[in-house]
Parts: C-alpha cells; structure tokens; sequence
C-alpha cells in the first residue's frame, strides 16, 4: 500500500477530519480514504461526455433541412 504525505494541511481541517472519524468510528486514514473515493466517484459522474447530449435539441431542428443548413453555414466560412 502507498503512503501519501501532505505538508501545508490546515490545521482546521486536520481538527475537523479527526471529528468526523471519530463520529464515524474510522480511524484517521479510513476516513480520509472514504471521503476521497466518494469525492471521485461524485467526480466521474460529473465528466462531461457527448453522449450525454444524445436527443438534445431533436426538436429545434425537425422542420430543417440539415442539408440547406450545412450549406448555408460553410458559405459563411472564410
């Protein structure tokens, strides 16, 4: 297992950390751990993705002619 070793961590934080293990009955390092991977997890689902936008707009363009419209905007290409 890796040692991960923080310098500069604020001390209120530190103080605030060991509070919650303890309110959670973890030590220190299981705490810090969960949070972490609770925070990545959170964090993946954020990841912006194009799929997510599949149907999106579907009804601005069901009365366009795709065609015309691509058309008309490579003419305003330089």
């Amino acid at each position: 297992m890796t040692t991960l070793n923080i310098k500069g961590f604020p001390e209120d934080l530190y103080k605030a950390l060991v509070d919650l293990a303890k309110t959670e009955h973890r030590s220190l390092t299981q705490e810090v751990i969960y949070l972490l991977q609770i925070a990545i997890k959170q964090s993946e689902k954020q990841k912006p993705s194009i799929l997510n936008f599949r149907g999106l707009g579907k009804k601005l363009w069901t009365d366009v002619d795709l065609e015309n419209h691509i058309n008309l905007e490579r003419d305003t290409w330089d």
